[in-house]
């Protein structure tokens, strides 16, 4: 039986009226021909910004649709799995890598640009590696499998129902790697002349050609989770859909090795999560739009607690039990079950499977602003007790995400059961209920404040009025607190050598990866 508590929020939801809550399965539709928008169709700000998340979430779908298309004007797979757009792209670590020193990444004419590979010699070992793209992250922040470590969220693995760490890559379109190229922005050195907050491309909404590489699409970012997928079925019986998946080189730093051996590995790897952060003019603090797959976690039972994202935790309300295995959620892990005991409570951290958490597999370089520094290593199972990861969605999208839930039915359904894309589905899209016909900066444009940032859900806390927040989380990303896309990302700085603190346009990855970088 559903929470009382939940139930009292969607009457809540049917009492206010608005539009968003009309869009009904029936009634949205989800057309498959290829449309990638280079901004929002909406003149903002708006009236009734509530009323407006359906054309967001819409735009979302689209860009997912087309940026998972093999080229630009085609469909994603009705009857299978494609090559996506984005495969090619280069990441946050090839961009940084290649910029500051070619030696690993065999660029034509010694000259690195969008779509390079670095690869640590480690993978060279591998035969035909330059046939495969690299999950490495040999950054401060641990991004190939550690989550976003900023805020209130957490610096802290993701280990599925097999025992695996989660991976995770930040890729670049072209328009966004040629920005950062052009500016220097990929070391320290290269932000010391910098005097004004860094302003990335924006999409126009003129532009109709759809190709991610134009100047005029501005600038994508995407951050993609990724689950080995050569053990499926191994320690679990999962019953789940096809995914995305590609063979990847897959590698662990020394630092991170119980051996201190570093290391690289050939893997099938499957896709579960995707943000995907477009630069607009008349979104400039960026559009957010996050898709995860639909066998990653149950829904919780419950809405999250009350409060606001600093100091307020996540949402622990897991199923007691789910009839199958999902792949952060596993079988297993129900309440009572014989394997209960090796997974950790509901959304929270699991326990290090570190001999020695504060000495062995650390990192190398201590992020001074997290000085806790957990080792995590790479080449152990998991900790017998409460090692792995139980997760469940913090916010039920029926509820919380209404025309992201009904989108999300009509795309499935258009896809059909054949696709690997017919198995993902979107969370929900944050944005910023601001006017804006100029690029700029995103913290400087005008009209930020947490009331204009949407989608707001409801919190719930005994003896209180529902409380309305933005709030938009990932499984598979966001998994252990609060999560406000642009709330956290608008703390993203640098302070220039004359100690002025610098946005980095809500780009954590300028401040933590290329400005680190020495």
């Amino acid at each position: 039986m559903r929470n009382p508590r939940f139930i009292f929020v969607a009457l809540i939801f049917a009492l206010l009226g608005t539009s968003t809550i009309a869009v009904s399965a029936a009634a949205a539709t989800c057309n498959l021909s290829y449309e990638l928008p280079a901004d929002i169709p909406l003149l903002l700000p708006s009236a009734t910004p509530s009323e407006d998340q359906g054309a967001f979430d819409e735009l979302s779908w689209q860009t997912f649709l087309a940026l998972n298309a093999p080229r630009v004007g085609a469909k994603p797979s009705l009857l299978g799995d494609n090559q996506t757009q984005w495969d090619h792209w280069s990441s946050t670590v090839d961009l940084i890598e290649c910029q500051n020193d070619p030696s690993n990444c065999f660029c034509a004419d010694g000259v690195c640009g969008s779509g390079d590979q670095y690869y640590p010699p480690a993978c060279q070992a591998i035969p035909d590696f330059q046939s495969y793209r690299v999950l490495a992250q040999l950054s401060k922040i641990d991004d190939s499998f550690l989550e976003a470590g900023r805020g209130e969220l957490s610096n802290h693995p993701v280990i599925d129902a097999n025992g695996k760490f989660l991976r995770y890559a930040i890729m670049l379109n072209p328009v966004a790697y040629e920005f950062v190229v052009d500016h220097g922005l990929y070391n320290k050195a290269g932000f010391g002349s910098l005097s004004e907050p860094v302003v990335f491309p924006c999409g126009d909404f003129s532009y109709q050609g759809g190709d991610p590489a134009d100047p005029r699409m501005g600038a994508l970012v995407l951050k993609t989770a990724w689950m080995d997928f050569e053990d499926q079925g191994q320690a679990t019986s999962f019953a789940r859909g096809p995914y995305h998946t590609e063979e990847m080189l897959v590698y662990s730093p020394a630092e991170r090795s119980v051996t201190g051996v570093e290391s690289c590995e050939l893997k099938t790897m499957a896709l579960v999560g995707m943000h995907i952060a477009h630069k607009t003019v008349r979104q400039p603090g960026w559009i957010w739009s996050t898709f995860e797959h639909r066998m990653n976690a149950p829904e919780c039972t419950s809405l999250p607690p009350q409060g606001d994202q600093q100091g307020s935790g996540p949402n622990t309300n897991c199923p007691s039990a789910v009839s199958g295995d999902y792949n952060l959620f596993a079988k297993d892990c129900s309440d009572g079950a014989a394997g209960s005991a090796a997974c950790q409570s509901c959304n929270q951290v699991p326990v290090s499977n570190s001999p020695d958490p504060q000495r062995v597999c650390t990192s190398s370089e201590v992020d001074t602003g997290h000085p806790e520094n957990t080792g995590w290593c790479l080449d152990l199972p998991p900790a017998a007790e409460r090692g792995k990861s139980k997760l469940c969605r913090q916010v039920p999208l029926s509820v919380g995400y209404p025309t992201a839930h009904a989108l999300n039915q009509a795309c499935s359904s258009a896809l059909g059961p054949q696709s690997v894309w017919s198995n993902y589905q979107l969370i929900s899209t944050q944005w910023i209920n601001q006017g804006s016909m100029t690029c700029q900066n995103g913290v400087a444009a005008p009209g930020r404040s947490r009331e204009a940032i949407f989608p707001q859900v409801f919190l719930l806390a005994e003896g209180a009025e529902p409380q309305l927040r933005p709030y938009l989380a990932n499984s598979s990303m966001e998994s252990y607190g609060r999560s406000n896309c642009i709330g956290c990302h608008i703390q993203a700085s640098i302070k220039n050598p004359a100690n002025k603190k610098l946005s980095t346009d809500l780009m954590y990855w300028l401040q933590l990866e290329a400005f680190a970088t020495e």
